[in-house]
């Protein structure tokens, strides 16, 4: 998959890395620096592009003390109710005892 390929999830990660950078009043430079992340990586997401490095993720998280979830989503979907943020819609079924 393109990197550079945006999804409602990387656009989440881009905007939440951009509003801790600014509520720490730090760059992407210093971030890298704290980090050890490649400046072009965290320039990369703040463009949109999708991460491929986890421990990249993990990184940048705990910089700034907040779960990946957080980091990517904009929220910790770990408290969710289970499956919440992925399904929604109307399911219809049958269910069919039989008996023997």
């Amino acid at each position: 998959m393109n990197p550079k390929v945006k999804s409602k999830a990387d656009l989440t990660l881009r905007k939440t890395l951009r509003e801790l950078l600014n509520q720490r009043g730090l760059s992407a430079a210093e971030l890298s620096r704290r980090t050890g992340v490649p400046r072009s990586v965290l320039s990369d997401w703040l463009a949109g592009a999708s991460p491929r490095n986890i421990d990249h993720l993990r990184r940048v998280a705990e910089a700034f003390q907040v779960s990946i979830e957080t980091l990517c989503f904009g929220k910790d979907l770990s408290k969710d109710p289970p499956f919440a943020h992925w399904v929604e819609g109307t399911f219809e079924g049958r269910i069919r005892i039989s008996r023997r």
